[in-house]
């Protein structure tokens, strides 16, 4: 029996409350493929895995590998809710409609009941409805099923089930002279409907009256249900005394009902010493074979706080390894290390060990002997690079990272070392080569839970973009929009970003250059930005890019990580993902990673790094916010060139973007400003009428 399932859940249903935008994510932060880890296959064993999963690591680490009993308990998902009609709740439903009288009368059974404002637990476990079923098909064998016993029967069933959810309905008393089994299912039923009712205290005088009455069928059950009461009065109905007579109760329990007794007194033991059981859960786990208590050991270990819990000598080896690989705890794993010399010790140390320590360079050693068949040799060379980078030993560091990269498959392990090998990049091609990415999964909130898509794309990751916008000069980006490193998908979001960033930092040339290059990567954009290369005017041609841009608001000068917007780049966005907002302090295009989170431009000379910085600074000084770059572009020129056809419009989409740009910084003044000038100039133009208010 569960931990959740006598204890507290969280809500049924995952609640939506607002829109899910499909996110790329190149690693797998809690939870890697299951088919994978099943079989040894680790790949990079992160601090951050769910604890079901580093149990697995350990294991195959440790040379216990899972059997196929346990690899395909581990790989069942939970059952999700079943819809009203199906599981076991829908066996009950069906058995109840045999019965004619029972069949009129609508039950709209909700097995959960609320707690709090924030909790429900499942009240009725789907146990009880197959046990109902059961106990019914017996019954209807013995009485008939048009005899007066069974609709009786029924009808005191039904009465217990409508406290699922909180009704509180108790079967009636029965006369003198009733059939003897009736009486003592009834017996059975005003318990249960009192346990379900959260009257605990006289549920448990019911089945400590069925515990004594020898000729009742459901004396043999009656100790453990007396279990479950007493856990219930001290989880749901909050008097922790009931624990210990709960354990007590649970301890005497034999016969058939001994191993369910059993699992439920580790429940309690949870409930009184969550430290302790974890530590123990953890013995339990390292057990090869142990057979149908896996799956749900797995899931104990992850339920119960092990909030407090330190290492010690006194721990199992399994619960010293989560607990110090999780922390990086580096002073014990290295210690561990020395003693055992083995390989999950060997992982733990290399993850967490300062880079000066005395015994760096001795685990990193012995970590290169690791042979290639090992599960661990993927974590061996994952961290055994980051730490030879910390050491200043980047040969030693590239040319193990190449090593993996020859013979990785996997796109998260893959992803992890491309990052490494781009901080470790000589040049401006090693940096480019190892820029674009294949996403492991496609998410909402870097959850590692699957979207119904993927995606084969290869996208850019955020250390890739940081670097672009913050350090690479704008000559490089040029460089990018056309180089073969890069697909062109990907050479198109260089050049579309870089042209922007031209565009306002007035680089004429390289605007020219990217506009031709667009025209090639885009045929959306072809046209436009054939006639903005041709313009031989340069303030002609600023505003050519200024009347451009107000028409396609998914462009903007900052290349982001990941998917593009789904809108496409010509229309507004709903949820105002239009143009760009990099006034300080910028927003990173994704979660960042690395040493001391900061992302670099490796491989470009530090002269060109502190231009690219120069520029970035530069260009948030210009057009920090979109909306407002574009619309003081707009009626710059209008004032200048009143006679301009396309002021009109260019008016109105200045104050249309102010409206919807992203960002909360944009300046009202020159929305008023772009409106009181369409309405002063252009008062007869179709879209001044488009134009009523300014914002």
């Amino acid at each position: 029996m569960g931990l959740l399932a006598v204890g507290l859940a969280g809500p049924r249903d995952a609640e939506s409350c607002g829109p899910v935008f499909p996110r790329a994510q190149f690693h797998f932060y809690a939870k890697p493929p299951a088919s994978d880890i099943v079989r040894g296959r680790l790949g990079i064993i992160r601090p951050s895995y769910d604890k079901r999963y580093l149990v697995v690591a350990y294991r195959y680490l440790a040379g216990v590998p899972l059997s196929k009993e346990e690899a395909d308990a581990f790989s069942r998902q939970p059952p999700a809710r079943p819809a009203t009609g199906t599981g076991a709740l829908g066996l009950w439903t069906a058995a109840r409609a045999e019965l004619p009288a029972s069949a009129d009368t609508p039950i709209g059974i909700d097995p959960y009941r609320r707690l709090d404002q924030f909790t429900v637990y499942q009240n009725c476990l789907d146990s009880a409805f197959e046990q109902a079923v059961a106990t019914f098909e017996e019954r209807k064998k013995r009485w008939g099923i048009n005899s007066e016993n069974l609709a009786e029967w029924m009808r005191g069933q039904s009465a217990v089930f409508d406290n699922c959810d909180g009704e509180n309905s108790m079967p009636t008393p029965l006369p003198a002279g009733t059939d003897p089994l009736l009486l003592a299912d009834r017996q059975y039923q005003v318990a249960a409907a009192a346990f379900y009712a959260q009257n605990y205290a006289a549920a448990e005088q019911g089945f400590q009256e069925i515990a004594r009455d020898t000729a009742s069928p459901w004396h043999e059950i009656a100790p453990y249900l007396l279990g479950r009461a007493f856990l219930r009065h001290a989880t749901i109905g909050g008097d922790k005394t009931k624990l210990a007579a709960a354990a007590n109760t649970l301890r005497s329990v034999t016969g058939k009902w001994q191993g369910p007794a059993r699992r439920l007194l580790h429940h309690v033991q949870a409930q009184d010493d969550p430290g302790g059981r974890w530590v123990e859960l953890c013995e339990e786990l390292m057990a090869p074979e142990s057979g149908p208590d896996f799956a749900q050991n797995l899931f104990d270990l992850a339920v119960i706080r092990n909030y407090g819990v330190q290492t010690s000598e006194q721990n199992n080896d399994l619960a010293n390894w989560i607990l110090t690989f999780e922390h990086s705890d580096w002073q014990f794993t290295v210690a561990r290390w020395r003693e055992s010399r083995s390989e999950p010790w060997l992982l733990a140390a290399l993850s967490a060990i300062p880079k000066d320590h005395p015994d760096a360079a001795g685990l990193l050693a012995h970590a290169r002997t690791i042979p290639r068949s090992s599960p661990g040799w993927t974590s061996a060379a994952y961290y055994g690079v980051s730490l030879e980078m910390a050491r200043g030993n980047t040969a030693a560091a590239r040319a193990w990272a190449d090593q993996a990269l020859r013979t990785e498959r996997s796109a998260d392990t893959r992803n992890s070392f491309l990052g490494a090998r781009m901080r470790l990049a000589r040049n401006w091609d090693e940096f480019l080569q190892v820029a674009a990415r294949r996403p492991v999964a496609v998410t909402a909130y870097d959850n590692d839970e699957e979207l119904n898509q993927q995606s084969s794309h290869l996208l850019f990751d955020d250390d890739f973009t940081d670097a672009m916008n913050q350090e690479v000069p704008l000559s490089r980006w040029v460089d990018a929009a056309s180089n073969g490193f890069l697909t062109s998908p990907l050479q198109l979001q260089v050049a579309r970003t870089a042209w922007v960033r031209a565009v306002i930092l007035g680089r004429t040339e390289e605007s020219k250059m990217l506009a031709r290059r667009l025209a090639q990567l885009s045929r959306e954009l072809n046209e436009a930005m054939m006639s903005y290369a041709a313009e031989p005017d340069a303030a002609r041609a600023r505003f050519d890019a200024v009347f451009l841009m107000l028409h396609y608001p998914g462009i903007q000068p900052v290349l982001h990580s990941g998917f593009e917007r789904e809108t496409p780049t010509a229309r507004i966005d709903d949820f105002r993902d239009n143009w760009w907002d990099i006034s300080p302090p910028e927003q990173h295009s994704g979660p960042q990673s690395g040493p001391n989170n900061m992302q670099h431009a490796w491989g470009l000379p530090n002269e060109e790094r502190a231009s690219g910085e120069k520029e970035w600074r530069h260009l948030k000084d210009l057009a920090p916010v979109g909306p407002d770059y574009l619309a003081a572009e707009t009626i710059r020129w209008a004032r200048a060139h009143p006679d301009d056809p396309r002021n009109p419009e260019a008016l109105h989409l200045s104050v249309r973007a102010i409206r919807y740009g992203v960002g909360a910084r944009r300046d009202p003044a020159i929305s008023k400003q772009a409106f009181r000038l369409l309405h002063l100039l252009y008062p007869k133009s179709p879209w001044t009428t488009r134009t009523p208010y300014w914002y």
